[in-house]
């Protein structure tokens, strides 16, 4: 049986022109509880959270939902990747 990990992006909100940021976290799920940290870096927020969804690809995770977490925050990206 293959088993899953699982992450997520809150802070993104899709616009015309592709996507803005609202203070970007990337969460990981693990047995013992959520790891939170804040996306960033240089080139501002939007580069830094598309050059992250970019790097999961290359690693194996999967979008696997879209989620609103509040109007005022934005969506969330639910991620999926077997175990290694």
């Amino acid at each position: 049986m293959t088993k899953w990990e699982y992450c997520a992006i809150s802070g993104i909100e899709y616009v015309v022109s592709g996507f803005r940021t609202n203070y970007p976290h990337l969460h990981q799920f693990t047995p013992s509880g959520i790891t939170e940290t804040q996306i960033k870096g240089q080139g501002g927020e939007t580069n830094v959270v598309a050059a992250t969804i970019a790097q999961m690809g290359n690693d194996g995770w999967e979008l696997v939902g879209v989620g609103r977490e509040r109007a005022d925050l934005g969506d969330v990206l639910y991620f999926k990747r077997s175990k290694l």
